[in-house]
């Protein structure tokens, strides 16, 4: 064992003086695992707003107890699991200086954000790369299971090559109060059919999200899908907002999309997905800075060959998830 591997490390939240050595460290781990080069001020940026905004996430280092030289760095975000009616921790950005690898820093992490969140008992999640099965077995052995589900996604920060169709056919727009319960009725009815495979572990539960949801504005939405022609919903897309330290801007993750069973056969839903991505890409919200849209999808569905041809691409990562403690 190396003299760096016999050093006490202590873990605690960054401090402010901290975010262009953590943007470094961001900096190594693109270039080392995905070969992208990031801007390491638009990184410090980031870093320092979600430090400024504790409801954007949080980021914790490891440091040397004996100079308390940060050596490691991860941040957490947070989303909402609708069909649970339970918040979510997720692991990003996990990154730890090449000479103190393997010698225990990520499961000391891993562990203080477990402490953290002792209270609250939240799922944690992470993604991870498909073929690093390293990394696959490390989080097994803390637990965490494959929860069999991917992104199909549109990164357009780095590579905003992609052009959507849009027709005219459809019409999105954040739900009303009175579109919400709407929804509710629907759900209690059993009228809506999921296209992603999502299940719900009771209706309770997912009247509770919605509830919650449309309380929690700058956490994310429910947008409801009309029928241009005829003025009526046809479905809903559940989608939630994350600070992205890459990218320093937003990122949309899109956890379902449900439509009526009745009209299921008779929508194109092709033309649907790329209505939506041009939708919230040109039109939603031009004071965003948007980088990134993901549906989170379970691997098995064949709704993701939908999404393949309304042009987004399948991601190269799998979803773990630990939700027992």
């Amino acid at each position: 064992m190396n003299s760096t591997q016999t050093q006490e490390i202590t873990f605690r939240k960054v401090k402010f003086e901290e975010s262009s050595l953590v943007a470094r460290f961001q900096y190594d781990m693109a270039k080392e695992t995905e070969g992208k080069e990031l801007n390491q001020q638009e990184v410090t940026e980031a870093i320092d707003t979600i430090y400024k905004n504790p409801n954007l996430g949080f980021f914790l280092v490891g440091a040397t107890a004996e100079e308390d030289k940060a050596i490691s760095s991860e941040l957490i975000t947070f989303s909402h699991d609708i069909y649970r009616s339970i918040n979510v921790w997720w692991f990003q950005s996990v990154f730890v200086e090449k000479q103190f690898r393997g010698s225990g820093v990520f499961k000391g992490m891993f562990h203080e954000v477990e402490k953290i969140n002792k209270d609250n008992q939240y799922p944690l999640r992470l993604y991870v790369e498909n073929d690093n099965t390293r990394a696959q077995q490390v989080y097994q052995r803390l637990g965490m299971f494959d929860s069999n589900e991917i992104f199909v996604e549109d990164d357009f920060y780095f590579n905003d090559k992609k052009v959507y169709k849009h027709t005219d056919q459809f019409v999105f727009s954040l739900a009303s109060i009175q579109e919400a319960e709407q929804l509710k009725n629907d759900l209690k009815n059993s009228s809506l059919e999921t296209l992603m495979n999502k299940k719900m572990t009771s209706i309770e539960n997912t009247l509770k999200s919605i509830d919650f949801i449309m309380q929690q504005s700058d956490f994310g939405g429910i947008f409801v899908v009309k029928s241009s022609e005829t003025s009526q919903i046809i479905g809903y897309l559940p989608v939630f907002y994350e600070m992205s330290d890459w990218r320093n801007g937003i990122q949309i993750y899109i956890y379902d999309l449900r439509i009526l069973s009745e009209l299921k056969q008779k929508t194109n839903l092709v033309d649907l997905a790329s209505s939506f991505m041009y939708f919230l890409k040109k039109i939603y919200n031009p004071k965003i800075r948007l980088t990134n849209i993901r549906w989170m999808i379970d691997e098995l569905c064949p709704f993701k060959n939908t999404l393949v041809e309304a042009g987004l691409e399948l991601g190269h990562y799998r979803i773990y998830e630990k939700n027992k403690f």
